[in-house]
Protein backbone atom coordinates (compact mmCIF):
# COMPACT_ATOMS: atom_id res chain seq x y z
CA UNK A 1 0.00 0.00 0.00
CA UNK A 2 2.84 2.28 -0.02
CA UNK A 3 3.47 3.01 -3.91
CA UNK A 4 0.50 2.55 -6.11
CA UNK A 5 -1.32 5.18 -4.21
CA UNK A 6 0.56 7.74 -5.71
CA UNK A 7 2.34 8.27 -9.54
CA UNK A 8 4.19 5.03 -11.24
CA UNK A 9 7.01 6.70 -9.76
CA UNK A 10 5.64 6.87 -6.52
CA UNK A 11 5.25 3.16 -6.67
CA UNK A 12 8.39 2.42 -7.31
CA UNK A 13 9.89 3.64 -3.89
CA UNK A 14 9.09 0.59 -1.81
CA UNK A 15 7.97 1.67 1.91
CA UNK A 16 8.93 5.25 1.57
CA UNK A 17 12.60 5.35 -0.19
CA UNK A 18 13.31 1.75 -0.63
CA UNK A 19 14.14 2.99 -4.35
CA UNK A 20 14.94 6.51 -3.17
CA UNK A 21 18.29 5.20 -2.23
CA UNK A 22 18.55 2.51 -4.44
CA UNK A 23 17.84 5.21 -7.13
CA UNK A 24 20.62 6.51 -5.47
CA UNK A 25 22.87 3.58 -7.02
CA UNK A 26 20.76 3.22 -9.86
CA UNK A 27 21.08 7.05 -11.09
CA UNK A 28 25.24 6.64 -10.96
CA UNK A 29 24.32 3.29 -13.14
CA UNK A 30 21.78 5.34 -15.47
CA UNK A 31 24.03 8.27 -15.71
CA UNK A 32 26.75 6.44 -17.08
CA UNK A 33 24.53 4.25 -19.33
CA UNK A 34 23.77 7.85 -20.73
CA UNK A 35 19.75 7.07 -19.55
CA UNK A 36 19.11 10.31 -18.64
CA UNK A 37 15.38 10.08 -19.75
CA UNK A 38 14.70 7.96 -17.49
CA UNK A 39 15.45 10.00 -14.37
CA UNK A 40 13.22 12.35 -15.27
CA UNK A 41 9.63 10.89 -15.48
CA UNK A 42 6.50 12.37 -13.90
CA UNK A 43 7.42 12.39 -10.60
CA UNK A 44 6.57 14.50 -6.82
CA UNK A 45 7.47 17.73 -6.56
CA UNK A 46 8.03 17.35 -2.65
CA UNK A 47 8.09 14.67 0.26
CA UNK A 48 5.04 15.87 0.78
CA UNK A 49 3.51 13.89 -1.88
CA UNK A 50 5.19 10.47 -0.54
CA UNK A 51 3.29 6.84 -0.21
CA UNK A 52 3.18 7.92 3.64
CA UNK A 53 2.34 10.84 3.18
CA UNK A 54 -0.91 9.65 0.69
CA UNK A 55 -1.92 7.26 3.36
CA UNK A 56 -2.20 9.75 5.88
CA UNK A 57 -4.00 11.79 3.86
CA UNK A 58 -6.49 9.18 3.35
CA UNK A 59 -6.45 8.61 7.05
CA UNK A 60 -7.57 12.52 7.60
CA UNK A 61 -10.20 12.34 4.47
CA UNK A 62 -11.90 9.87 5.47
CA UNK A 63 -10.85 8.25 8.78
CA UNK A 64 -13.75 10.27 11.08
CA UNK A 65 -10.57 11.39 12.77
CA UNK A 66 -11.04 12.45 16.30
CA UNK A 67 -9.14 16.47 16.94
CA UNK A 68 -6.82 14.14 19.29
CA UNK A 69 -6.10 11.63 16.45
CA UNK A 70 -5.89 14.48 14.06
CA UNK A 71 -3.12 16.36 16.22
CA UNK A 72 -1.16 12.87 16.58
CA UNK A 73 -1.31 12.46 13.14
CA UNK A 74 0.21 15.59 12.04
CA UNK A 75 2.82 14.33 14.21
CA UNK A 76 3.58 11.60 12.82
CA UNK A 77 3.61 13.51 9.49
CA UNK A 78 6.43 15.95 10.86
CA UNK A 79 8.64 13.05 11.77
CA UNK A 80 8.25 11.86 8.46
CA UNK A 81 9.65 14.43 6.37
CA UNK A 82 13.21 14.60 5.13
CA UNK A 83 14.10 17.97 4.90
CA UNK A 84 15.32 20.12 1.92
CA UNK A 85 18.86 20.22 3.31
CA UNK A 86 18.90 16.84 3.72
CA UNK A 87 17.95 16.08 -0.26
CA UNK A 88 20.67 18.76 -1.13
CA UNK A 89 23.26 17.50 0.44
CA UNK A 90 22.46 13.96 -0.64
CA UNK A 91 22.31 14.92 -3.81
CA UNK A 92 25.48 16.75 -4.15
CA UNK A 93 27.18 14.12 -2.53
CA UNK A 94 26.13 11.80 -4.87
CA UNK A 95 26.96 14.40 -8.06
CA UNK A 96 30.35 14.44 -6.75
CA UNK A 97 31.20 11.01 -6.29
CA UNK A 98 30.03 10.13 -9.92
CA UNK A 99 31.55 13.02 -11.49
CA UNK A 100 35.17 11.65 -10.61
CA UNK A 101 33.82 8.44 -11.18
CA UNK A 102 33.35 9.14 -14.74
CA UNK A 103 36.15 11.13 -15.30
CA UNK A 104 37.98 8.22 -13.46
CA UNK A 105 36.35 5.57 -16.00
CA UNK A 106 36.11 3.54 -12.96
CA UNK A 107 33.71 2.54 -9.76
CA UNK A 108 36.43 1.21 -7.64
CA UNK A 109 37.57 4.58 -5.68
CA UNK A 110 36.77 4.98 -1.65
CA UNK A 111 34.53 7.71 -3.02
CA UNK A 112 31.92 5.57 -4.79
CA UNK A 113 32.27 3.23 -2.21
CA UNK A 114 31.40 5.92 0.63
CA UNK A 115 28.37 6.87 -1.56
CA UNK A 116 26.51 3.52 -1.69
CA UNK A 117 27.20 3.08 1.84
CA UNK A 118 25.56 6.57 2.73
CA UNK A 119 22.99 5.23 0.32
CA UNK A 120 22.50 2.32 2.02
CA UNK A 121 22.31 3.84 5.48
CA UNK A 122 19.80 6.33 4.38
CA UNK A 123 17.67 3.90 2.51
CA UNK A 124 17.29 1.87 6.00
CA UNK A 125 16.88 4.78 8.05
CA UNK A 126 13.92 6.25 5.57
CA UNK A 127 12.58 2.19 5.68
CA UNK A 128 12.17 2.17 9.42
CA UNK A 129 10.86 6.03 9.93
CA UNK A 130 8.36 5.35 7.19
CA UNK A 131 7.11 1.97 8.80
CA UNK A 132 7.34 3.38 12.34
CA UNK A 133 4.88 6.15 11.16
CA UNK A 134 2.30 3.54 9.16
CA UNK A 135 2.73 1.71 12.55
CA UNK A 136 1.88 4.53 14.38
CA UNK A 137 -1.28 5.20 12.46
CA UNK A 138 -2.84 1.80 12.44
CA UNK A 139 -2.55 1.65 16.15
CA UNK A 140 -3.78 4.90 16.46
CA UNK A 141 -6.87 4.51 14.30
CA UNK A 142 -10.47 1.61 15.78
CA UNK A 143 -10.99 -1.24 13.41
CA UNK A 144 -13.81 0.93 11.94
CA UNK A 145 -11.46 3.74 11.05
CA UNK A 146 -8.80 1.64 9.49
CA UNK A 147 -11.62 -0.01 7.82
CA UNK A 148 -12.80 3.41 5.99
CA UNK A 149 -8.66 4.05 5.36
CA UNK A 150 -8.02 0.75 3.54
CA UNK A 151 -11.20 2.13 1.43
CA UNK A 152 -10.26 5.26 0.45
CA UNK A 153 -6.77 3.49 -0.32
CA UNK A 154 -8.34 0.80 -2.98
CA UNK A 155 -9.88 4.48 -4.83
CA UNK A 156 -6.83 6.16 -4.87
CA UNK A 157 -5.16 2.93 -5.85
CA UNK A 158 -7.44 2.32 -8.88
CA UNK A 159 -7.22 6.50 -9.83
CA UNK A 160 -3.58 5.92 -10.11
CA UNK A 161 -3.33 2.73 -11.87
CA UNK A 162 -5.04 4.09 -15.07
CA UNK A 163 -2.77 6.98 -15.17
CA UNK A 164 0.80 4.46 -15.37
CA UNK A 165 0.86 3.42 -18.93
CA UNK A 166 2.86 6.19 -20.09
CA UNK A 167 5.29 6.10 -17.31
CA UNK A 168 5.70 2.62 -17.91
CA UNK A 169 7.08 3.61 -21.13
CA UNK A 170 10.73 2.41 -22.38
CA UNK A 171 12.97 5.34 -21.66
CA UNK A 172 14.46 6.77 -24.59
CA UNK A 173 18.09 7.10 -25.01
CA UNK A 174 17.98 10.01 -28.03
CA UNK A 175 18.84 13.03 -26.20
CA UNK A 176 22.13 11.13 -24.37
CA UNK A 177 23.31 9.66 -28.11
CA UNK A 178 22.97 13.13 -29.32
CA UNK A 179 24.75 15.02 -26.58
CA UNK A 180 27.32 12.16 -26.29
CA UNK A 181 27.52 11.22 -29.81
CA UNK A 182 26.92 7.65 -29.32
CA UNK A 183 27.49 5.09 -32.34
CA UNK A 184 24.85 2.61 -33.26
CA UNK A 185 26.66 -0.04 -31.06
CA UNK A 186 27.04 2.18 -28.15
CA UNK A 187 23.40 3.17 -27.95
CA UNK A 188 22.52 -0.76 -28.16
CA UNK A 189 24.73 -1.76 -26.01
CA UNK A 190 23.62 0.98 -23.46
CA UNK A 191 19.86 0.34 -23.89
CA UNK A 192 20.09 -3.20 -22.98
CA UNK A 193 22.03 -2.34 -19.61
CA UNK A 194 19.15 0.54 -19.21
CA UNK A 195 16.39 -2.42 -20.04
CA UNK A 196 18.47 -4.67 -17.34
CA UNK A 197 18.15 -1.57 -14.76
CA UNK A 198 14.49 -1.15 -14.97
CA UNK A 199 14.04 -5.11 -14.83
CA UNK A 200 15.73 -4.86 -11.67
CA UNK A 201 13.60 -2.14 -10.48
CA UNK A 202 10.09 -4.13 -10.37
CA UNK A 203 12.13 -6.32 -8.54
CA UNK A 204 11.84 -4.28 -5.70
CA UNK A 205 8.68 -1.86 -6.10
CA UNK A 206 5.25 -4.45 -5.41
CA UNK A 207 3.62 -5.73 -7.54
CA UNK A 208 -0.61 -5.06 -7.74
CA UNK A 209 -1.35 -8.15 -5.64
CA UNK A 210 1.05 -7.28 -3.13
CA UNK A 211 -0.21 -3.61 -2.81
CA UNK A 212 -3.85 -5.04 -2.47
CA UNK A 213 -2.53 -7.54 0.14
CA UNK A 214 -0.88 -4.85 2.15
CA UNK A 215 -4.13 -2.70 2.22
CA UNK A 216 -6.25 -5.67 3.28
CA UNK A 217 -3.57 -5.92 6.02
CA UNK A 218 -4.19 -2.25 7.22
CA UNK A 219 -8.01 -3.67 8.12
CA UNK A 220 -6.26 -6.46 10.75
CA UNK A 221 -4.58 -6.67 14.04
CA UNK A 222 -1.15 -8.73 12.56
CA UNK A 223 -0.63 -5.09 9.71
CA UNK A 224 2.54 -4.15 11.50
CA UNK A 225 3.54 -8.22 10.87
CA UNK A 226 2.96 -7.68 7.61
CA UNK A 227 4.38 -4.73 7.13
CA UNK A 228 8.30 -5.85 8.82
CA UNK A 229 8.07 -9.23 6.54
CA UNK A 230 7.46 -7.26 3.54
CA UNK A 231 9.83 -4.43 4.23
CA UNK A 232 12.79 -7.05 4.78
CA UNK A 233 12.12 -8.57 1.81
CA UNK A 234 12.38 -5.69 -0.36
CA UNK A 235 15.45 -4.62 1.48
CA UNK A 236 17.32 -7.63 0.96
CA UNK A 237 17.23 -7.26 -3.19
CA UNK A 238 17.36 -3.48 -3.16
CA UNK A 239 20.76 -3.82 -1.20
CA UNK A 240 22.13 -6.79 -3.31
CA UNK A 241 21.28 -4.03 -5.92
CA UNK A 242 23.11 -2.01 -4.41
CA UNK A 243 26.33 -3.93 -3.67
CA UNK A 244 26.54 -4.80 -7.38
CA UNK A 245 26.06 -0.63 -8.37
CA UNK A 246 30.04 -0.62 -8.98
CA UNK A 247 30.16 -3.50 -11.57
CA UNK A 248 27.43 -2.30 -13.57
CA UNK A 249 28.62 1.37 -13.33
CA UNK A 250 31.96 0.24 -14.81
CA UNK A 251 30.51 -1.84 -17.61
CA UNK A 252 28.53 1.56 -18.80
CA UNK A 253 31.73 3.31 -18.68
CA UNK A 254 33.62 1.05 -20.55
CA UNK A 255 31.22 1.88 -23.64
CA UNK A 256 32.27 5.14 -23.45
CA UNK A 257 35.25 6.63 -24.86
CA UNK A 258 37.29 9.05 -22.81
CA UNK A 259 35.79 12.46 -24.71
CA UNK A 260 32.11 10.83 -24.21
CA UNK A 261 33.50 10.56 -20.44
CA UNK A 262 34.39 13.74 -20.29
CA UNK A 263 31.23 14.98 -21.70
CA UNK A 264 29.10 12.96 -19.47
CA UNK A 265 30.78 14.36 -16.61
CA UNK A 266 30.30 18.19 -17.91
CA UNK A 267 26.26 17.04 -17.93
CA UNK A 268 26.04 15.92 -14.38
CA UNK A 269 27.64 19.29 -13.24
CA UNK A 270 25.27 21.26 -14.51
CA UNK A 271 22.53 22.63 -12.19
CA UNK A 272 19.32 21.07 -12.33
CA UNK A 273 19.64 19.31 -15.27
CA UNK A 274 21.88 16.43 -15.48
CA UNK A 275 21.21 12.98 -14.83
CA UNK A 276 22.98 12.82 -11.34
CA UNK A 277 19.31 13.74 -10.16
CA UNK A 278 18.60 10.50 -7.74
CA UNK A 279 14.90 9.43 -8.09
CA UNK A 280 12.78 10.31 -5.41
Amino acid sequence: MLHRFTSSVVRRRVILGIVGALGAAAAMTVAACSVATSQKEARPSSESSGPVSLVLDAAIDAGDLSDDQRAEVDAIRERTELTREDRKAMRSDLRASFVGVVRAGSADSEQFDRAVDRAATAMQQRVHVGCAALKDLHALLEPEQRGLVAEELRRRVAERRKERADAEARPSLGKAAARLMLDTTQLSALQGMADDWRSKHKQVRPSEEEVDALIDAFEDDDFADVLDEFASEKLAIAHEHLANAGSTVDGALSILSPEQRSLLAQWIEEPQSGPSEPAR
